[in-house]
């Protein structure tokens, strides 16, 4: 007998205070003008727009070295509803409001992986305030 997770859903989702939009590239990295040198960027699909649940994984911005500089970065858990289409690494994710913590209003945040469980109460996801281009996680 199958298991009903419908009321796990419905508090998963019920804890979804803050409002997003998910982009996904056509999998071009844009365009170079040899003449200028301007990027045009890639365009992008609109995936999801809705409610999901944005929680900070560590407490400060970690530093990593990019290069000749030391580049920040904020990990977050991210969580949405299993009606939003899956996520993929490198997915961008603008926070439209968020209800706990204002002051990420208006980031983009990047997907670094997805998790998979057998239970899909909710997608979820470890992201991040930075690009982790060409990111592969096993």
């Amino acid at each position: 007998m199958p298991i009903d997770i419908t009321p796990l859903k419905n508090f998963a989702e019920g804890e979804m205070v803050d409002s997003v939009t998910i982009y996904r590239n056509h999998g071009d990295e844009g365009a170079l003008s040899p003449w200028t040198g301007d990027v045009t960027p890639a365009t992008a699909d609109t995936i999801y727009t809705g409610k999901a649940l944005i929680a900070p994984i560590n407490a400060y911005p970690n530093k990593i070295p990019e290069g000749q500089a030391e580049a920040s970065y904020v990990r977050y858990n991210f969580l949405c509803p299993v009606t939003c289409p899956m996520l993929e690494i490198n997915d961008k994710i603008v926070v439209n409001t968020s209800h706990w913590d204002p002051a990420i209003n208006g980031t983009e945040l990047f997907v670094e992986s997805v998790d998979h469980s057998t239970f899909q109460v909710a997608r979820q996801a470890q992201v991040t305030n930075r690009e982790v281009a060409g990111q592969i996680t096993p």
